[in-house]
């Protein structure tokens, strides 16, 4: 049985205020990149995060979903980090960021995200929507902590059939595809034993 998220901890308002940032910010950004998060997709994540109390959060890539993890991080009280190379896209959504009054819940790195993510300390959430190719080693790179929850975006597109059967085959986790926008992959290590002990790279 699929394991489901406890996102009750994710103030109703909150919820509300994701949606309505969501789609009031989505059309400027659609352009940049086709396979942005559709509104209804990032405002999940964004429940999923705040509801499970995550702290620790990385966002490979950058768009609507790291709007919707600020404003996640906000209800918290924690930080997320926005890793991508694109320079304008960072800027873009660094003015809506501010706009939003959520600057100083996004710290913005233009560092290659799989050097960022072998250096970085533990997370407890991590969101890929950038190079479903780059999937994997990502994943292998990440030290995650006991509960962590890892999330991929592009599920139901043939580019992450790999990634989606590596995460599948590790020991000690629970992973499921939601049919949201393109699909997203949701992982949580259930016995961090399991997985600290055989975790497959």
């Amino acid at each position: 049985m699929p394991w489901y998220p406890d996102i009750a901890g994710f103030a109703y308002c909150e919820t509300l205020q994701v949606r309505n940032l969501i789609l009031d910010k989505q059309q400027p950004l659609i352009p940049a990149r086709q396979h942005l998060l559709e509104p209804g997709s990032a405002e999940f994540i964004a429940a999923l995060a705040a509801g499970s109390k995550c702290r620790h959060i990385v966002h490979i890539g950058c768009g609507l979903s790291t709007i919707a993890l600020a404003t996640a991080a906000r209800a918290t009280g924690s930080c997320i980090y926005c890793v991508n190379s694109d320079r304008s896209k960072q800027e873009i959504v660094r003015q809506y960021c501010e706009d939003l009054g959520l600057t100083e819940f996004v710290n913005f790195s233009q560092e290659e995200p799989r050097r960022f993510i072998a250096h970085t300390d533990v997370v407890d959430f991590a969101l890929f929507t950038d190079e479903p190719e780059f999937y994997i080693e990502l994943f292998n790179l990440l030290k995650l902590k006991e509960g962590a929850i890892v999330v991929a975006y592009n599920a139901l597109d043939e580019s992450t059939n790999d990634y989606i059967r590596h995460v599948r085959q590790q020991p000690g986790v629970d992973s499921s595809t939601l049919p949201l926008g393109r699909g997203i992959e949701v992982t949580k290590i259930i016995s961090w034993d399991q997985f600290t002990s055989r975790r497959l790279s």
